[in-house]
């Protein structure tokens, strides 16, 4: 069996590197097959992709890496039928913060109340009657970066007119790096004397005629984050930092399994199975006792969750779940290539695991 794998190494600002594709390469002789990393600029690509019984990629949030490998994901699954990671059923609500919300509330899922206005007279008309503090967010974005807490109407306001004007790219606090003032009218004054446009963002999706408003959950000092593969599902929290509402990106979490109710984990379970993803990821805050759901991912960064301790097999009765801890650290990369080499070879998801 061979295994096309597209390289998707990426460079980490703290350091080292993060490699779905050099883990399912280390892996692959313990599977029996070959695993061919080749890089997404190679020109042999569709040649060694029709000789292949199998595509894997992994796809961050940036742009360029969603459009590039979508395309290649859709020729290979679509038009030729091969088995791909993330197939159709994993990838199609990610970095989409707004089709999720539909997903959600069209599956009885509890979330935050969440409102998506398409015109700038809708969002004064939320805004005017809305209690505030609320949660604003952009359909794309990681680590909290298009996630902010508007605290006034005027805020809101403000934000409205950016929205359903020229755009944003992002949330992020505009005093800093390429959005800052100074930045600003130094461009703007080159493009007056020149003609010149400022440079835009290469890897960022310009957002505009939308508002997506979340109700904000207050008394969380984090959140909980669920993986789901197949029959393992792993857990951990993370915490804000101070004067943060925000755990996404915040680097500092709490590996205890035990603070992690039954009801995250069987809503994790369910909608994982509801979707028939080979992997997901699922955002929980918590309140009035009950698990609410907040987004959803189909990857996630692999250190945090081979820091868990162990992970939990599931057993599926009817509409039912049971979670046997098992107290020993599972990559989730090497368990991605263990259900997709299964399906390959036609033989019960798990029952490759070593």
């Amino acid at each position: 069996m061979k295994i096309l794998v597209m390289n998707d190494t990426l460079k980490l600002k703290k350091g080292g590197v993060e490699s779905f594709s050099g883990k399912w390469e280390s892996y692959s002789s313990e599977l029996g097959v070959e695993v061919i990393v080749i890089e997404g600029t190679d020109p042999r690509l569709m040649t060694e992709l029709m000789k292949s019984d199998g595509f894997m990629t992994r796809f961050s949030t940036g742009l360029n890496s969603r459009r590039d490998c979508n395309r290649l994901l859709n020729l290979a699954e679509t038009v030729h039928g091969l088995p791909v990671y993330p197939n159709y059923s994993t990838r199609w609500f990610y970095e989409d913060k707004v089709v999720q919300a539909q997903l959600f509330d069209s599956s009885g899922i509890v979330s935050p109340k969440t409102t998506v206005v398409y015109s700038l007279e809708d969002a004064l008309a939320f805004l005017h009657k809305s209690t505030f503090p609320i949660v604003l967010k952009l359909a794309t974005g990681a680590s909290s970066s298009n996630v902010t807490l508007l605290r006034s109407k005027e805020e809101g306001i403000k934000r409205a007119h950016e929205l359903f004007g020229s755009g944003l790219f992002t949330l992020a606090h505009p005093q800093v790096g390429p959005f800052s003032p100074l930045r600003r009218a130094y461009h703007s004054t080159r493009y007056f004397l020149t003609h010149r446009l400022p440079p835009l963002p290469h890897d960022k999706s310009l957002e505009q005629g939308y508002m997506l408003f979340q109700e904000f959950i207050a008394d969380n000092d984090g959140d909980i984050r669920v993986n789901v593969i197949g029959d393992r599902v792993w857990g951990y929290r993370r915490l804000n930092l101070p004067g943060d509402f925000r755990a996404s990106g915040s680097g500092v979490r709490d590996y205890d399994h035990t603070k992690i109710p039954e009801s995250a984990l069987k809503t994790a379970v369910m909608l994982a199975d509801k979707l028939n993803s080979q992997s997901l990821v699922l955002d929980f805050l918590e309140q009035d006792g009950q698990s609410v759901l907040v987004e959803i991912s189909y990857t996630t960064s692999p250190e945090p969750v081979a820091n868990c301790p162990g992970h939990w097999k599931v057993s599926r009765r009817g509409d039912d779940f049971a979670f046997n801890w098992i107290d020993k650290p599972l990559r989730i990369e090497k368990a991605i290539l263990e259900d997709f080499v299964a399906k390959i070879r036609g033989v019960p998801q798990g029952s490759l695991a070593q």
